[in-house]
C-alpha cells in the first residue's frame, strides 16, 4: 500500500473569490486522484487582498473538506474584536478541526490593507492532534513570511517539529527542519573552558520579542485557537 502524501498546490489566487472556491475543488479533486490524504493550499487563496472577515468562508471549507473526505489546509481573513489576521485552519478528512495558526510577520501590502501581526507564539501541532496523517512525529503549519524567522525554526526544534507545511503567497510546500548538531570543543577551535553546550545566548542569539515563547511549554488548547 503506498504511503499517505501531502498534495502541494501552485496557484494564485483571483478576486473572484467563488471562482477560487471552484479552483479549490479542482485542486482537491486531483490531490485525490494524486492519493494524498492532504491538501496545502497557498497563502489567501480564496481572498487574496481582501480583509472581510473569513468566518463563513471556514465554515465553507470545513464542508468542502469532510465531502471529499480529503485533509485541507486553507488560509483566511480572521477578524476579533480588535484587529484583523491572516489566518490558516487544517481540517481532517471528517471536518474536524486539527489546527489553527495566526501569521505574525506581515508583507507590506497586508499592513497597509490592514491586517494586524499576531504576537503570540507558534503551535507545534502534536502528533496526538491528528490520526491519519501519516507522519510520526509533530508538525507546524507555518506561513513562508513567518518562516524566514530563524526564532521560529528555533522554537520550533526545540519543541520537536521536523516537518513544516509552509503557505507561500503563490504555492506551499514542505520543509524539513535538520536536528541541532552535536557542539564538542573541537568544532570550534576556540578553547572554552567548559566541554558540555554552549552557553544559551550563543547558542539562541534571539531577538528578545521572541523569550516569551519559552516561557511556557503547555499547547494553546483548541479552546483559544479563534476559529
Amino acid at each position: 500500500m503506498a504511503e499517505p502524501t501531502v498534495h502541494h498546490a501552485a496557484a494564485t489566487p483571483g478576486r473572484d473569490t467563488e471562482a477560487n472556491f471552484e479552483r479549490l475543488r479542482a485542486l482537491l479533486a486531483e490531490a485525490r486522484r494524486a492519493g494524498a490524504y492532504l491538501l496545502v493550499t497557498p497563502e489567501l487563496f480564496l481572498t487574496a487582498e481582501a480583509t472581510a472577515d473569513g468566518s463563513l468562508l471556514r465554515e465553507r471549507l470545513r464542508w468542502i473538506a469532510r465531502s471529499v473526505g480529503l485533509g485541507l489546509i486553507a488560509s483566511t481573513p480572521e477578524t476579533t474584536d480588535t484587529a484583523t489576521y491572516i489566518g490558516a485552519d487544517w481540517w481532517d478528512a471528517s471536518g474536524n478541526l486539527v489546527a489553527h495558526v495566526r501569521k505574525h510577520r506581515l508583507a507590506g501590502w497586508q499592513v497597509a490593507r490592514g491586517f494586524a501581526a499576531w504576537t503570540g507564539r507558534p503551535e507545534p501541532i502534536l502528533t496526538s492532534m491528528y490520526s491519519d496523517s501519516g507522519m510520526d512525529r509533530s508538525v507546524a503549519v507555518v506561513f513562508s513570511d513567518d518562516a524566514a524567522d530563524p526564532a521560529y525554526e528555533y522554537y520550533l526544534r526545540d519543541h520537536g517539529v521536523r516537518t513544516v507545511l509552509e503557505l507561500g503567497p503563490a504555492s506551499s510546500r514542505s520543509e524539513t527542519i535538520p536536528p541541532t548538531p552535536a557542539w564538542a570543543p573541537k568544532h570550534t577551535g576556540v578553547p572554552f573552558p567548559q566541554a558540555g553546550p554552549l552557553p544559551e545566548p550563543l547558542l539562541r542569539p534571539l531577538p528578545h520579542g521572541a523569550d516569551s515563547w519559552w516561557e511556557s511549554g503547555t499547547i494553546r488548547p483548541s479552546a483559544g485557537w479563534g476559529s
